[in-house]
């Protein structure tokens, strides 16, 4: 059955038809579906399905007028439903189950894409909810804890992205971003309640030497000398709960001209309630602690008022019992002071060997290039007494002993070894050479040798600490080879010992072994020689003439010019009688005693029996008493035989007038002439022994004088 149309005046249309199959056909003759509208729209027979379209796709079109419509629109070239608006704007596209928004290609299960300004994708709820995305694993059922969702939170307006019902990562509307936190205080916030977490990993996987790199930058439109360029904080709480930076590390720029710029990096740490820098690397490379102006490569100063020290120790190291520890530290906090280096050990409470240098090489004092094991440019001073050793203890030292104020050096014995001490350009000298020790010589001929072109070659002074002595003697050798001893005390003393010293003149060498010697022995009082001015004349004589010990050497005192006489003697007959009275003894000295000859048998008086001849208290012989006394005992004796003379001439003449008498009477005995010859024997022997004597003290009296 067809159904046709026509307008006035013309010939009548088909424009429907249903054939002998009940299909009907609107604007074809050959409808093939149960419903076939032209080529484009048609009913799949058995499908329940409306087709619309050709072989190469269709279009359905949804709209009140030729401007305002949809379309949905499949492509048979590419296998896609389009949907769109206003014919050719394309607002979605399905092909191969991806759904592609803005695009006929999508590449995902959903695609989005807009030619030309914004793209935006909104997804919103009303008053009571909050807007999602869920992202699911597991068959597309969100119900378990193994998903993800994003949403927007309506009551914080939050952008949240949840995994497992946990709260991951929070973005705050104020832009802070929170990664294990919903209340990020700053821009970006990452928090854990795990030990050892958070960890934020920045990793490279590039196979060239390149690192990755975390940049905090400052980008200042007025950059400036001092600016701070990027810090890093060490935050914790207090005991309180109080949120405190303990440390931190700074950027900071020094230099901002172009092509010139410089930069430090502080460290910062908190002491107390002061947070500041405590380390500084500048520029140059140079480490500054506790200074922000290091001119070396490391410089440690110390805060007011502490001397400040850097300490190294073992890992057992307890600052009570245990471990040791090096420490370097000024002497004082601020000033003109030392610096020290000091070795610990037992936890500090003993000091402990310091070693410098163990593997070998030198140590230079004042100078960059020792020589030797220790070289120094300058002095070195010992104080507190100690010891410089030379190998073991038992192969040499030097040592000073701050109680005795001695200096000691002893050596190895080795006699090809020699130690010299030398005092520079002055040519002076301190040896041992062979076995000789020279001072002012390098080549000691004795076994001490002290040489001095001028001057004094020794002194040897009585407390002098600085150089100011004024006791002193000074020993010194002439240029004729004379030996001087210059006391400044003007004498010598020699002796002192337990037994009697004695000073000894040797014979010439070629001659023996003989000598003459001066000995002191016990004495019962000082007793001072003084030598002669000049060449003694007659009658010079050593002679004590003060009576207080001093001997000097001078004329003997008979001339009356020298003598106070205060009378004379008239009776010799006095000096007579004490001369005859004094016993004479046999006697040796006792050892020791008197003349020191313990072996003589002497002859002679008893100071003490005999004081009319003795001066020096009684204990000496006094030659000019002896002598006056001589005199007087010859006086009296002389007296005595003029006496004894008078007497004899006497009986002489009443013999001869008794002679004559018996002559004359012839009654001549021989008994008369005998006693006239003894008579005049006895006068002869008594004038010639009287003449004897006197000669003997002549004798004496010329001996005294010279």
């Amino acid at each position: 059955m067809a159904f046709d149309t026509r307008t006035h005046g013309s010939v009548g249309a088909e424009r429907m038809r249903i054939d002998t199959d009940g299909n009907v056909g609107i604007g074809t003759t050959g409808p093939n579906q149960k419903l076939v509208v032209g080529d484009d729209m048609g009913v799949i027979t058995g499908e329940n399905a409306i087709v619309v379209g050709s072989a190469n796709g269709g279009t359905l079109l949804l709209g009140t007028s030729a401007t305002a419509w949809s379309l949905i629109n499949y492509n048979n070239a590419n296998s896609s439903l389009d949907l769109g608006v206003r014919g050719a704007q394309q607002i979605m596209s399905l092909k191969s189950g991806n759904v592609g928004i803005g695009t006929t290609g999508p590449q995902g299960l959903l695609h989005l894409y807009k030619n030309g300004g914004d793209a935006d994708y909104v997804i919103g709820t009303n008053t009571s909810g909050d807007a999602r995305i869920i992202l699911d694993t597991d068959n597309g059922i969100a119900d378990g804890t193994n998903y993800w969702f994003m949403k927007n939170d309506r009551t914080s307006q939050d952008l949240r992205f949840w995994y497992g019902g946990n709260n991951l990562v929070t973005f705050q509307d104020g832009g802070n971003v929170g990664i294990g936190t919903t209340e990020p205080s700053e821009l970006l916030h990452i928090e854990s309640s795990s030990a050892n977490q958070p960890v934020l990993r920045v990793e490279n996987t590039n196979a060239d030497a390149n690192p990755p790199r975390l940049d905090l930058v400052k980008d200042s439109a007025s950059p400036a000398a001092g600016d701070e360029l990027g810090r890093i904080y060490f935050i914790g709480d207090d005991s309180i709960g109080t949120e405190h930076a303990f440390a931190g590390i700074l950027g900071i720029s020094n230099v901002v001209t172009d092509g010139s710029e410089e930069g430090h990096l502080a460290f910062l740490t908190r002491n107390g309630a002061t947070f500041g820098e405590g380390m500084r690397i500048t520029s140059s490379g140079n480490v500054g602690i506790g200074t922000t102006g290091p001119n070396h490569k490391l410089h440690v100063a110390w805060t007011s008022g502490s001397q400040g020290a850097a300490y190294f120790s073992t890992n057992d190291w307890n600052n009570t019992n245990t471990g040791s520890m090096f420490r370097i530290r000024h002497g004082a906090a601020s000033g003109d002071t030392y610096s020290e280096l000091q070795a610990f050990s037992v936890g500090g409470t003993a000091a402990n060997s310091l070693v410098l240098q163990p593997d070998g090489g030198n140590v230079g004092i004042g100078t960059t290039n020792p020589s030797q094991s220790l070289e120094t440019a300058g002095s070195i001073q010992v104080t507190g007494g100690g010891c410089i050793y030379y190998g073991a203890t038992s192969q040499g030292s030097l040592c000073r002993n701050d109680s005795t104020a001695e200096l000691t050096l002893a050596t190895q014995n080795n006699a090809a070894a020699d130690l010299i001490f030398s005092l520079g350009n002055s040519g002076a000298h301190f040896e041992f050479n062979n076995g000789n020790v020279g001072i002012g010589t390098t080549g000691p001929d004795r076994v001490t040798e002290i040489n001095s072109a001028t001057g004094i070659n020794l002194r040897l002074t009585y407390n002098d600490s600085n150089g100011s002595a004024t006791n002193y003697a000074d020993l010194l050798t002439t240029s004729a080879g004379l030996l001087q001893i210059i006391p400044s005390g003007n004498a010598m003393e020699i002796g002192g010992g337990t037994t009697a010293t004695e000073m000894r003149f040797m014979e010439p060498s070629a001659s023996g072994t003989n000598y003459s010697a001066f000995k002191a022995i016990a004495q019962a009082a000082s007793i001072t020689y003084s030598l002669p001015p000049a060449v003694g004349g007659a009658g010079t004589q050593l002679t004590d003439v003060a009576g207080d010990g001093v001997l000097t050497w001078a004329a003997a005192g008979s001339l009356r010019s020298m003598k106070n006489i205060v009378g004379t003697i008239t009776d010799p007959n006095e000096a007579l009688t004490q001369i005859l009275s004094t016993p004479i003894y046999q006697f040796h000295y006792k050892p020791k005693m008197g003349t020191g000859d313990s072996a003589t048998m002497y002859v002679g008086v008893m100071a003490d029996e005999a004081p009319w001849a003795m001066h020096y208290g009684g204990n000496i012989i006094n030659p000019v008493n002896t002598l006056g006394y001589m005199v007087l005992g010859l006086q009296a004796t002389n007296k005595k035989i003029d006496e004894l003379d008078l007497k004899i001439d006497g009986v002489e003449e009443r013999v001869v007038t008794l002679e004559a008498n018996a002559i004359g009477a012839g009654q001549v005995s021989d008994s008369l002439s005998t006693a006239l010859f003894d008579a005049i024997m006895l006068k002869s022997f008594v004038k010639f022994w009287y003449c004897s004597l006197s000669g003997v003290v002549a004798a004496g009296l010329n001996s005294l004088d010279s």
